[in-house]
């Protein structure tokens, strides 16, 4: 068997599922702004750039608020939704004490 020096793992999806959080965090965030919208339409955009993201949200949500102040009300919330929500995927946990990275 190889000794491997190094492990690779992708953004999201591998470690962690953190999309539907980051929808859900939209979504939390455009209601904060007056918008109500199912954090299922971030289905449609994911993984594109955020400007499309948030632009999407606003259309949908008919809302237009100041970008910075937006930015700044999601990172809290996707922030704390990550830190309540988040979990990681089945055996992954197995698989870093099994290559010694935790």
């Amino acid at each position: 068997m190889k000794n491997y020096t190094a492990c690779l793992f992708d953004l999201d999806g591998t470690l962690v599922d953190s999309e539907k959080t980051k929808g859900k965090a939209l979504a939390k965030t455009c209601s904060l702004f007056g918008g109500k919208l199912d954090v299922n339409i971030y289905k449609t955009v994911m993984g594109e750039r955020w400007l499309n993201v948030t632009n999407h949200f606003f259309t949908r949500a008919k809302i237009d608020p100041d970008i910075d102040e937006f930015n700044a009300e999601f990172k809290n919330i996707y922030q704390e939704l990550l830190l309540k929500e988040l979990t990681p995927n089945p055996n992954v946990v197995e698989l870093l004490i099994k290559i010694k990275v935790i």
